[in-house]
C-alpha cells in the first residue's frame, strides 16, 4: 500500500460488506460505519499514526448448526465475528 488510505477506498471497502450482516464484538455493523464516514471525511488519519485496536487484530469464532442433528460433527460449520471498525 502506498500512502494514505483515502475516503474513496473506505467507501469502496464499506460497499463491499453486507449490511445486515451480524456485527463483531464491538456491535458496529458495516452499516453503522459507513453512516459516520463523513466524520472520517472531515477528521483524515495517515495511517502511520493508526495503531489497530484489540478488537480489530481477532474474532470470535462459534459453531453453527446447519442440520437438526446436533450430534453429529459434520452438521456444525464454524462462523467467525470480526470487528469492521
Amino acid at each position: 500500500m502506498d500512502g494514505d488510505l483515502t475516503t474513496e477506498e473506505i467507501r469502496n471497502a464499506l460497499k463491499q460488506f453486507n449490511k445486515n450482516k451480524t456485527p463483531g464484538d464491538d456491535g458496529c455493523s458495516a452499516k453503522f460505519c459507513e453512516s459516520y464516514l463523513n466524520l472520517i471525511e472531515e477528521n483524515p488519519i495517515p495511517l502511520t499514526a493508526i495503531k489497530l485496536s484489540k478488537s480489530l487484530r481477532k474474532g470470535i469464532i462459534s459453531p453453527i448448526l446447519n442440520e437438526e442433528n446436533w450430534n453429529k460433527i459434520t452438521n456444525w460449520r464454524p462462523i467467525t465475528l470480526i470487528n469492521v471498525d
